[in-house]
């Protein structure tokens, strides 16, 4: 008989503490959404009332790159707590021992755990390499004698090779059943083509060699912009519900 009790009070705690996750969960969601909003808006205004005005080879220009960084970090973010299993959360260094990866998985719904950063990183440094094409192209250019007056897009702005390269993984997730093609997906998606849909608001997006899409309207940018973590998270879910992706019982790559 007291087993028995012991064990209902231990499904009891368990529940609770799952419940607690959940509304914290809930709550950090709409607080990254309130600072993705911030970012998003007031990311605008810096890059049109005051980069503009530098010149062309400043590396404060590099604060619209990092800009790009912070909104797909915040956004990855998002996707990890509406969908955990998407989280890149054993990914890390081999040298570590069981113990502390099963501390970091413990920890990952933590804000400030390692896990945490680790994806927010990654997300922010994928977003932020697209523009190492603005540095090649210059190079280019540089190497050819001729002189730039602003930052040049290159090839890394093409939307067609990484939506391309995002449907093939996610095509293979479901063929092999990995969970890992299914992370790298998302992840792609999310960054890279979420750094080409703020680059529409003045360009368009690149569909080469099909043509060029005209540029967005600030609402749909910013529609687009708060909405891509959601659609992404949905995305990841669809093949676990379909159980066509295997869930690792230990741990996940």
């Amino acid at each position: 008989m007291e087993g028995w009790m012991k064990m209902n009070e231990e499904l009891d705690e368990t529940s609770e503490n799952m419940q607690n996750i959940e509304k914290a969960n809930k709550l950090e969601i709409a607080l990254l959404c309130c600072v993705l909003l911030i970012i998003t808006w007031l990311g605008d205004r810096l890059v049109a009332d005051f980069v503009i005005t530098l010149p062309p080879k400043s590396l404060l220009r590099a604060s619209d790159t990092v800009i790009h960084g912070l909104i797909a970090a915040v956004s990855w973010r998002i996707v990890c707590l509406l969908n955990p299993q998407l989280s890149f959360s054993s990914c890390v260094p081999s040298h570590w021992n069981d113990n502390v990866k099963y501390a970091g998985r413990q920890e990952s719904s933590s804000f400030f755990s390692l896990i945490n950063f680790y994806n927010m990183g990654m997300a922010f440094a994928v977003a932020s390499a697209v523009d190492l094409d603005h540095i090649i192209t210059d190079l280019s250019y540089t190497l050819q004698g001729y002189e730039l007056t602003h930052w040049q897009r290159g090839l890394f702005h093409f939307v067609l090779p990484p939506l391309l390269f995002s449907i093939l993984f996610y095509i293979s997730s479901v063929v092999f059943k990995s969970l890992f093609c299914l992370k790298v997906s998302i992840f792609v998606f999310l960054c890279v083509i979420g750094h080409d849909i703020r680059d529409a608001l003045h360009h368009g997006l690149w569909f080469q060699p099909l043509g060029v899409t005209p540029r967005f309207p600030y609402w749909l940018y910013v529609l687009t912009t708060m909405l891509l973590p959601f659609i992404s998270s949905g995305m990841g879910s669809l093949p676990v519900r379909a159980q066509s992706v295997h869930m690792p019982s230990v741990s996940i790559v």
